[in-house]
């Protein structure tokens, strides 16, 4: 059994960088004066523009299933929720950082709630922040990890312990040498061309 992306990102951070402790760059490369992250083109500005653009033509309040059909009819040139999540840290985030987070009170047993609803979805070992936000899919009627913490008042490990969810800890489940074997075991089978979208994400199911 490997570790799913979610646990290795949790390991490292980020995805990015767990590619380069794995020493693993896209055989794909650009102009070498020109430095462009090959996994992720768009900068946090790409980004955020087009949140704000995707509002003034579908409306400030929006889901990431409405910005993704916003995003196909414009022939999916502007950046996809794994990039926005990668470039600004979550779907809220970065709808704060465009302006337009539109903020909802939520008292701890909304919160406690939502955590027990994600887990009962949850396919992984561990409901991490990424696949709570995943679940969480950019619904503003459902709180959102800092959210959570904040109204909680503790660590995202500690409230899913007040909302009576036991897991294995990550760190018990596998080592930093357990994530980079499986990223470069993946790696190798698709001959460097990673990508982080869900299709490829099961693979290391």
């Amino acid at each position: 059994m490997l570790p799913t992306v979610s646990t290795i990102i949790g390991r490292f951070g980020s995805w990015s960088i767990a590619l380069l402790k794995a020493n693993i760059t896209n055989s794909k490369s650009s102009s070498p004066k020109k430095k462009t992250n090959l996994i992720y083109p768009f900068t946090a500005e790409d980004c955020i523009h087009a949140l704000k653009l995707a509002a003034s033509e579908i409306g400030p309040i929006f889901t990431i299933d409405k910005y993704m059909n916003w995003n196909e009819k414009h022939g999916k040139k502007y950046p996809t929720k794994a990039v926005i999540e990668n470039r600004l840290g979550s779907w809220t985030s970065a709808k704060r950082a465009a302006g337009l987070f539109a903020y909802r009170g939520f008292n701890k047993e909304e919160c406690l709630r939502s955590l027990r609803e994600a887990k009962s979805m949850c396919t992984l070992e561990v409901l991490t922040e990424q696949a709570y936000e995943e679940y969480r899919s950019g619904i503003e009627s459902i709180p959102d990890v800092l959210k959570i913490q904040f109204i909680l008042e503790c660590r995202w490990s500690n409230a899913k312990k007040m909302a009576g969810i036991q897991e294995q800890e990550v760190d018990k489940l596998f080592s930093i040498e357990d994530c980079l074997n499986a990223v470069n075991e993946v790696a190798e089978h698709y001959s460097g061309q990673l990508e982080t979208d869900k299709s490829r994400h099961r693979q290391l199911t």
